[in-house]
């Protein structure tokens, strides 16, 4: 059975919310650029982990399926240039929106036997692209952390499915933890694994009584046990919602207690406009308020590039300057880290449309050169 992609289910949502962000964004700009110049560096926490992938799953991103560990390395140079330590790759095993879906790593003899029903609910067979070995040596010798992450679904996902559907899902993802495992557990490189699928509260929170924790405790042990000194993160998106964040604080803090998670790296979801820049101060307050109840590390996801659809019309592109800048300082005071979504295609010259301006001022604002 397929259930409906993320698209269909959410553009009504995302018309609303984009009518409405775009009405406020221009006049939060221009008064926040006119202010760059009396900002200090040192106050404002930079950008120092970003997520990385062979083929990002709706749009083209970096030629990254071909290459190798000396391409890796090459970009994993220019990363750390831009002051970053840290490296997440979205997931071992992938899907896209147009229904293909790839193995990024050599599979186990019985592996494809084993996720047929991720064939079936797709009906199409997987390529195997097994480039991730490499990623890993790379990073290895660059000196970076990697966090792994494991099967990043697309398709039904975000639709309300049963929780039928959702203890098949978990069946999925503990077939590829138990490979990666497998083979990369003792991997240099490797600090940790990053749960792929978005959980989020907008569908399983408010909408459906999901227990979503118990999905995450079954997804987590296993991984604790295997690598105990490895660290575990999710990144959900966020979504703003005037005199309601309470409940959502109250969804996550039971959701993420006792799940086994470390890291919470929420999206802000302000390229997505579902949190308007002059309320991500408020939303970064919001989920510290969850780390603390629940006992996991906050770090941001800050979104370094501009969408506004998620159903056709303009492609991607790479986030103004002032706006990212507003992004990082309203997550500064809340969290411990910052990563962005993905640093070697929205803040690269060959990247996306404006990437070049992107680099060339966030270096210029944090003194990194060239």
């Amino acid at each position: 059975m397929r259930y409906r992609t993320m698209a269909a289910l959410m553009r009504p949502f995302q018309e609303r919310q984009a009518s409405r962000a775009r009405r406020g964004m221009r006049s939060f700009l221009s008064d926040y650029g006119a202010a760059i110049a009396g900002k200090e560096a040192a106050s404002i926490r930079p950008v120092s982990g970003t997520f990385i992938y062979h083929r990002p799953p709706d749009y083209r991103g970096a030629p990254a399926a071909a290459w190798g560990k000396e391409e890796w390395l090459r970009e994993f140079g220019r990363l750390k240039s831009l002051g970053i330590d840290t490296v997440l790759y979205q997931g071992a095993v992938g899907e896209t929106t147009n229904g293909d879906w790839a193995i990024y790593y050599e599979p186990y003899r019985d592996t494809l036997g084993r996720l047929s029903s991720i064939e079936a609910r797709l009906g199409r067979e997987p390529k195997v692209e097994p480039g991730l070995g490499p990623i890993l040596d790379a990073a290895a010798e660059a000196g970076l952390a990697l966090y792994l992450g494991l099967y990043n679904i697309l398709e039904g996902w975000f639709s309300l499915p049963p929780a039928s559907f959702i203890d098949l899902v978990l069946s999925e993802e503990l077939e590829v933890a138990a490979d990666l495992i497998a083979r990369y557990a003792k991997h240099p490189a490797l600090a940790g694994w990053y749960v792929s699928p978005e959980i989020m509260y907008q569908l399983h929170g408010s909408r459906r009584g999901l227990d979503m924790g118990a999905f995450l405790r079954r997804l987590t042990s296993p991984l604790r046990a295997a690598t105990p000194a490895a660290r575990i993160g999710i990144s959900p998106g966020s979504f703003w919602r005037e005199g309601r964040m309470d409940r959502v604080e109250a969804f996550w803090a039971k959701t993420l207690s006792g799940s086994g998670v470390d890291i919470l790296l929420p999206q802000d979801s302000v390229g997505v406009l579902s949190v308007p820049p002059s309320k991500a101060a408020d939303l970064w307050k919001s989920w510290a308020r969850v780390a603390s109840a629940s006992g996991v590390e906050l770090w941001a996801n800050c979104e370094s590039f501009e969408r506004a659809t998620y159903y056709g019309g303009r492609p991607f592109a790479s986030a103004s300057f002032p706006r990212f800048l507003a992004q990082l300082e309203a997550a500064s005071p809340s969290v411990s880290k910052i990563v962005t979504w993905e640093a070697m295609y929205f803040m690269n010259p060959c990247g996306a449309p404006r990437a070049a301006a992107l680099e060339a001022e966030y270096r210029s604002f944090f003194g990194l050169g060239e």
